[in-house]
């Protein structure tokens, strides 16, 4: 990408940089008016008379508040009516790559003025939601979802509690220091030294949020305020987000600069750079001992600026965890004890979201105006050692225009093998990477190893508090776990556990399984000393038995039923919600117990022995039938704690029976016997106690016994009874025929009706 002239050379003529630590933390600046204090920092520190210039406005992914539109909020207060707005994606990279992006569009001519900024509030918006104060901040989106873990992350590792970046990032820490031969203590060594170079880096930014310098020993050592949070971080390791900062950084293109007046020792240099990403799930990467888009990006920025590694002075690599600048160094050849780092690094100088590069922008561009380096290289790292984009600034005009290349075909092309993973591997293996979780006195208790099968599969498996000896080898500073061999087991909770022992104690899953014939399958609460209540472990295997079924095409119809007398289910466990882990009781689109709201094409039947308040109402009327026992009792008495029955019982009770007498149940939360509940229709059958599975598997053959096809068909289209008008419905019902018409079940019902003969349903 050649510039339309010389002088369209992009530069940075001013930045502004703010940090804000109030006495009160409750009279903190909200992050718009960060942005317009750091807007009007940048403008002064170029000479001012350029706000009023700026046609393009480039808004870093902001999280502390949800606004409806932060950039035209911006674009609005500093009276920009033409400009345009764009808004950054979740990544700590993005700041490197939008700047780039800018640099290219004043290059080609599209802009003239641009303004890169971002903002952060956490520490003030974090203490006003202690205190259970909503703060009078601008324009409030109440249905903005913010982003969370779970959604940069598949379901299978979300399963095994892989969610945040903290604990993602250990599988590479680990997985490194095994490959480069490194005790465990050299490994830490090289992190803290790493770290400590970055506090005195921080020490000296006035906007660091820390600035007290700390030696390697004392970030990687346990102490009173630096207690373990993930093997191999200690606090001190990791980023640390409670912070209020934001940063604006102000380009135009050289012409434009001096012909403003602004002096050439303020203006710095924008050059070259790229970006490429890993595989977003970190599961299907060939290894987890390198990072090819991080090491390719980096290299081409060097040879997109025409320099080597000797030839910068001046570097910001990424440094959210330890494994991505020590990746980093090694790819540009640096050593581990020189400055890596301008701003100060996500620890002690902050980790203000996805916005800390914009504030490394700045700290480099006072670094360059400074005369403390000719050259200096930023690199940006987003989600889990996922995205990358680098580029480099200078304090004299590049020999080369600036380009923004996009890397990602040579990345794949460059990329290894990956292992094919399975899901409910049992059998040997051996530990690839892993990491153990932390509680707040510093015990180990919970690990996640990332495992490989005799033949190079790959699978996760978790190492419970009930296996201390093999979590304890995990945390173990005088050994190397990684290439361990162990054992992969499925155990209650529905999880793959990995065991140092080959006969590690047996668990009652939480869920049973079994097919009763052929066509008919069995799916059990197994909780009866817990009343069948729903936690993690029912949920994930309620989703798991929806697909199984689901996927079985020999399975024509599937009863639900419960282990026990006292209960079919009392809803949510209590014990998961009083822990925190309320969460784990619904599955994303599955809903409530991974159930209420799965999509199924195959009849369910609800066999309920006993009572069935909350939760356990919610799944019989999740279900498409259900016979119950005489002892059985049915309700939704929410209101009565408080809260509703939110899983979607409300609806779908309302739909099942009378309006009115939907209306007074959920109103007062009175129950219902289980011949009431069949007088109005909410349950098929009422028999003893004792028949229920009886009478339940009699009327699953009577469904098994029909056209598989047909029975999914009409039930599809009884289940949408209330989605619309009769002509709709009609119509719908004509495409199910049309459907039906083509399959082999269809030739066979008449043929079998005049050969005297029972059907052979195929199911196609």
């Amino acid at each position: 990408m050649t510039p339309r002239s010389a002088g369209r050379i992009p530069v940075i003529i001013g930045i502004g940089e703010l940090i804000d630590k109030p006495a009160d933390p409750l009279r903190g600046l909200e992050p718009l008016e960060m942005l317009l204090r750091c807007a009007a920092g940048a403008d002064a520190d170029a000479g001012g008379g350029w706000l009023r210039r700026i046609d393009t406005l480039r808004v870093v992914n902001q999280i502390s508040w949800p606004y409806r539109d932060l950039g035209g909020l911006l674009a609005k207060r500093l009276r920009l009516r033409a400009a345009e707005c764009i808004h950054g994606p979740v990544g700590g990279e993005t700041p490197v790559r939008m700047m780039l992006d800018a640099a290219v569009d004043i290059a080609r001519g599209e802009s003239e003025v641009a303004l890169l900024c971002g903002a952060e509030a956490f520490k003030s918006a974090m203490a006003l939601r202690a205190r259970g104060v909503k703060p009078a901040w601008t324009d409030e989106d109440p249905g903005h979802r913010l982003p969370r873990g779970e959604d940069f992350v598949t379901r299978l590792a979300a399963r095994y509690g892989l969610t945040n970046a903290v604990d993602v990032y250990p599988l590479y820490d680990n997985a490194t220091r095994a490959a480069w031969g490194q005790s465990f203590a050299d490994a830490q060594m090289e992190s803290g030294t790493i770290w400590a170079n970055m506090s005195r880096a921080a020490a000296a930014n006035p906007y660091a949020w820390s600035g007290k310098p700390m030696s390697a020993a004392d970030i990687v050592s346990p102490s009173e305020h630096n207690r373990p949070i993930a093997h191999p971080y200690q606090k001190f390791m990791v980023a640390q987000s409670g912070v209020n900062q934001a940063a604006a950084v102000l380009m135009t293109h050289l012409d434009a600069a001096r012909a403003m007046g602004v002096p050439d020792e303020r203006i710095v240099y924008v050059g070259s750079g790229a970006g490429a990403h890993e595989p977003h799930d970190f599961l299907a990467r060939d290894r987890y001992d390198h990072a090819p888009a991080m090491e390719l990006v980096l290299r081409r920025t060097l040879e997109l600026n025409g320099v080597a590694a000797r030839d910068i002075d001046l570097f910001e690599l990424y440094s959210c965890f330890p494994c991505v600048p020590k990746l980093a160094r090694r790819a540009l050849g640096l050593a581990a004890d020189g400055p890596l780092s301008v701003a100060g690094g996500l620890t002690f100088f902050g980790g203000p979201g996805n916005n800390y590069m914009t504030h490394a922008i700045t700290a480099m561009v006072r670094a360059l105006r400074g005369g403390q380096g000719r050259a200096g290289l930023l690199h940006g790292n987003g989600e889990y050692v996922t995205k990358h984009h680098a580029a480099m600034l200078f304090a004299a005009a590049p020999a080369h225009p600036v380009r923004n290349e996009d890397l990602q075909a040579a990345v794949e092309a460059s990329y290894g093998p990956v292992p094919a993973l399975v899901e409910d591997y049992e059998g040997p293996c051996a530990i690839e990477t892993y990491t153990a979780t932390f509680s707040r006195k510093g015990e180990p208790d919970r690990g996640v190893v990332i495992a490989r099968t005799p033949d190079g599969r790959r699978l996760a498996a978790r190492v419970g508090a009930a296996d201390p000896d093999t979590l304890a080898v995990l945390v173990d500073a005088t050994r190397e776990p990684v290439g361990t061999p162990g054992h992969a087991y499925l155990r209650g909770d529905g999880l793959v556990h990995f065991s140092l022992s080959a006969n590690p104690e047996r668990i009652e899953p939480a869920v049973r399984f079994e097919k009763l014939t052929p066509h008919i399958a069995l799916v059990t609460l197994n909780r009866p000393d817990k009343r069948n209540a729903v936690d993690g472990a029912v949920t994930r295997l309620m989703v798991r038995y929806v697909e199984q079924t689901e996927n079985d095409t020999e399975i024509r119809v599937v009863i639900l039923a419960a282990a026990g007398t006292a209960a079919f289910c009392a809803g949510a466990d209590l014990a998961e919600l009083a822990a925190g882990r309320g969460q784990e009781t619904t599955a994303g689109g599955n809903g409530f117990g991974g159930f209420v709201h799965a999509r199924r094409g195959k009849p369910w039947i609800a066999a309920v022995q006993a009572s069935a308040m909350g939760g356990g109402t919610e799944f019989v009327l999740a279900c498409d039938l259900a016979v119950a026992g005489e002892s059985a009792t049915f309700g939704l008495p929410e209101v009565r704690r408080g809260v509703i029955a939110a899983a979607g019982g409300v609806y779908r009770l309302a739909r099942a029976i009378p309006q009115r007498k939907a209306m007074e149940l959920v109103l007062t939360g009175d129950s219902l016997t289980a011949r009431e509940a069949q007088a109005l229709h909410l349950v098929n059958r009422v028999t003893a106690d004792d028949q229920v599975m009886t009478e339940a598997l009699a009327l699953a053959r009577r469904i098994a016994d029909n056209a598989p096809l047909a029975v999914a068909e009409s039930r599809r289209l009884a289940g949408a009874a209330f989605d619309g008008t009769d002509a709709e419905l009609g119509e719908r019902g004509v495409e199910a025929a049309y459907r039906l018409m083509a399959t082999e079940d269809f030739k066979e019902g008449p043929r079998a009706f005049f050969e005297k003969r029972r059907p052979q349903w195929q199911g196609r």
